[in-house]
């Protein structure tokens, strides 16, 4: 994710001290030396100097913006209830101000860091970006928040809201609001606010590039292990190896048990009669004539042993050694 940092004078009047554009988020965050409540072309300001009952006698909103917003405000309360959380705010038109709405938002008071009081700014800048989303609005302002009657440090009030503008912006997707702006117009705070702008967007920076890091030793470690399990067999080959073991150990383990196996094959189709008291071979090779044979038969225990002997008139079913031998072919089975 990418971001550039600038400073600028808009063609409005309005004179960004700092501009950080967030490209891959679509967000821009501008730092303007300049009163909220005079902003130009913004959706929205907020305004969080105000008790929970929007109660706007004395403020230099209701001086601004006319006396409709403090009517607005109290039709609010009293249809909704007063701003007791930090997840609810008050939108009520812009009266006499350029800005379409205003934005109600119950800031907390300063009570020495003692009362939460960040985390609290935060939750509540981030309820009226979320809502302003909601609402289809394109841009936001917002000012040096409760630094002047709630008496928040000026340091602390620019760490909570950038924090908070930074925060929404990575973790949350918001297509329509796409412009942010902050409003100081006193000197040493916009000063405190620039510094804090200037921080956070180095610490924004940082992150990004160690979670580009992070994703590309990830993507290389995920490559590694494709590689790895491509180069393992599979357990199907495991299987058809271990198989073709088992099949060569039982073929070795039959021929032990038949001698005389290569001399058998020699003849076609053999058959086998077995009966009570002998078992003989017989062939129907018209090529072979057997014209003598001696069976002998013995049992031991479970095991019956036969053994055959016969001569032939003609060897042609056998190889050449054997032809040339001349010799009875012996047979000696085993049936277990």
């Amino acid at each position: 994710m990418s971001a550039s940092s600038s400073s600028s004078n808009n063609a409005l009047n309005e004179r960004v001290v700092e501009e950080i554009s967030l490209t891959a988020t679509g967000q821009t965050i501008q730092l303007i030396d300049g009163n909220l409540l005079h902003a130009i072309n913004t959706d929205a300001i907020v305004y969080a100097e105000v008790s929970g009952q929007l109660e706007l006698s004395g403020t230099d909103i209701l001086a601004e913006a006319g006396s409709s917003v403090q009517e607005e405000a109290k039709n609010f309360v009293m249809q909704n209830g007063p701003l007791d959380s930090t997840d609810k705010v008050a939108f009520v038109s812009g009266g006499n101000l350029k800005a379409r709405y205003i934005i109600f938002a119950a800031g907390p008071m300063w009570k020495g860091g003692k009362k939460n009081e960040r985390s609290t700014m935060e939750e509540i800048v981030q309820t009226c970006l979320e809502e302003s989303n909601k609402k289809q609005l394109t841009s936001i302002g917002f000012d040096a928040m409760c630094t002047d009657l709630f008496g928040f440090p000026t340091e602390r009030s620019a760490e909570a809201l950038i924090n908070a503008i930074g925060s929404y912006c990575h973790f949350k997707h918001f297509p329509y609001l796409n412009l942010i702006k902050i409003y100081v117009n006193e000197e040493d705070k916009l000063r405190i606010f620039k510094l804090a702008l200037n921080e956070a967007f180095r610490t924004y920076l940082n992150s990004q590039n160690q979670d580009e890091s992070k994703k590309r030793k990830n993507e290389t470690a995920e490559t590694n292990h494709t590689e790895i399990i491509h180069e393992q067999p599979s357990h199907q080959q495991e299987d058809d190896v271990a198989s073709s073991d088992d099949d060569d150990e039982s073929s070795t383990h039959d021929s032990k048990r038949v001698k005389g196996l290569k001399k058998a094959n020699n003849f076609r189709n053999p058959s086998w009669k077995r009966n009570r008291h002998e078992n003989s071979l017989l062939s129907k090779s018209k090529k072979t004539n057997i014209h003598d044979k001696t069976t002998n038969m013995s049992i031991v225990g479970d095991t019956m042993s036969i053994s055959t002997s016969i001569a032939m008139d003609d060897f042609s079913g056998m190889n050449d050694e054997e032809q040339n031998n001349g010799e009875d072919a012996a047979f000696d089975m085993t049936f277990l």
